[in-house]
């Protein structure tokens, strides 16, 4: 039999699928809809995509891919439909269920002790050699630093919303970094968090000598946490 005539021959078991998913939808999801009817309604889905991806294998006429796209579309939303997640079990779930589990994960034990291991080291050396900083972080780091918490500085308020969009790219981008690395053993995310924890605490421990701690102080505990 042709592939065409094979199609043709199949579209009672589509016009079939096309009542089941108005029926669902009626019923407002597959809860409501007995065993039968859902075994069936998932053998019709099978059967529709394999249905289609003969119709696209062999080119056939586009109103025919078409309808067929929509239908597997349609029935695939109704399948596979998410669920919704109520706020009390979200909040449950975010102060009450997640704290413990953090209390207790050994990887973020260490990923503290590596990272405030390495930031107070940097910041011991950073502050004890004033040219320590210059020669790790770079002149071309060093100096902005310092110029942006001089007292005399004016910063022009299109600068803030640069330097805030700065924060959140640069912030959102270490995490994705991490969590992709991550991915290598569990481990992978170490050299990064090790990085930036030398940074960081360079730069704490060289604003300490300098006038303008006060300043540098003031704005990083003031939005640090949030970070």
């Amino acid at each position: 039999m042709k592939t065409v005539q094979l199609l043709d021959s199949r579209r009672a078991n589509w016009h079939e699928l096309e009542r089941l998913c108005g029926t669902l939808e009626r019923h407002r999801g597959i809860r409501r809809t007995t065993g039968t009817s859902l075994t069936r309604f998932a053998e019709l889905y099978r059967a529709a995509c394999a249905d289609l991806a003969l119709a696209d294998a062999y080119r056939l006429p586009r109103e025919t891919t078409e309808y067929l796209h929509q239908l597997v579309g349609r029935a695939h939303n109704l399948l596979y439909r998410g669920r919704r997640i109520p706020l009390a079990k979200w909040l449950d779930s975010l102060f009450i269920d997640t704290p413990p589990r953090l209390v207790r994960d050994r990887c973020l034990h260490l990923a503290l002790v590596v990272f405030w291991g390495v930031f107070l080291l940097f910041f011991f050396l950073a502050s004890r050699d004033a040219t320590f900083a210059e020669g790790f972080l770079g002149k071309d780091m060093v100096v902005p630093l310092e110029d942006m918490y001089d007292d005399k500085a004016e910063r022009d308020p299109d600068e803030d919303a640069v330097m805030t969009g700065f924060y959140i790219f640069n912030n959102a981008g270490i995490g994705l970094r991490c969590f992709a690395a991550g991915l290598v053993f569990g481990i992978g995310g170490l050299p990064i968090l090790v990085y930036n924890a030398a940074v960081l605490g360079c730069c704490f421990g060289h604003m300490a000598t300098t006038p303008h701690w006060g300043n540098f102080s003031d704005f990083v505990t003031a939005h640090g946490p949030f970070e």
